[in-house]
């Protein structure tokens, strides 16, 4: 996937508890809890913003799995906090920061508002099924199960 980056290809995944080596490839971060956003930006900087905000990172520790285990959810190592709580601070400190960065995203009026065009044509059922179908049939035809 680095190398891909790399040659300009924009590469997303969305992972759950990368190993540290994984998490050092990290270009970017984007970190959401509960539906909110909660950190974005460069995951070289994920440690020291969650540290300003208290949720001091131990050294010699994987960040994915502190972000995970003791910032994202409720258990020990972190502050003590209801999960509610925890996620109003995590959300209300990420707004703050974003706003005194003046870089959070500010609302369009309604007037710019993209909408779909008219002639834009949706699938019918009997479409997606067949699609669905050839896809699976390419799969199965490609990595074929193992009996045993």
């Amino acid at each position: 996937m680095k190398k891909l980056c790399s040659k300009g290809v924009t590469v997303l995944t969305t992972i759950h508890q990368p190993s540290s080596d994984i998490f050092q490839l990290f270009d970017q971060l984007l970190l959401v809890q509960s539906g909110n956003l909660v950190y974005q930006g460069d995951a070289s900087e994920a440690v020291n913003y969650f540290a300003k905000i208290g949720f001091k990172c131990p050294e010699l520790s994987n960040p994915a799995d502190y972000f995970f285990m003791h910032v994202l959810t409720e258990l020990e190592g972190g502050p003590n906090f209801s999960q509610q709580e925890r996620e109003n601070v995590l959300s209300d400190a990420w707004k703050a920061h974003k706003n005194k960065h003046g870089t959070l995203e500010k609302k369009q009026p309604a007037e710019n508002k993209y909408e779909v065009p008219p002639e834009a044509k949706t699938s019918t059922l009997l479409e997606q099924f067949q699609l669905l179908l050839k896809r699976s049939w390419r799969e199965a035809t490609r990595n074929p199960m193992r009996v045993r």
